[in-house]
């Protein structure tokens, strides 16, 4: 499975005692929602990779 969007806002120079964080969300006939849904995972945790992955 290939993730549908992948939304990177980490910076380049991370060092290694910065965490990284990924969501993974999965989703099925969601295109209604998902905009919402990636915009408050994004106001919640700005430095995440986001990566949402479409079942349909």
């Amino acid at each position: 499975m290939r993730p549908a969007i992948v939304e990177s806002n980490s910076p380049q120079t991370a060092t290694a005692r910065e965490p990284r964080i990924a969501v993974t969300i999965p989703c099925y006939n969601e295109a209604i929602t998902i905009e919402k849904v990636i915009n408050d995972f994004r106001a919640a945790l700005p430095t995440a990779d986001i990566y949402v992955y479409d079942n349909n």
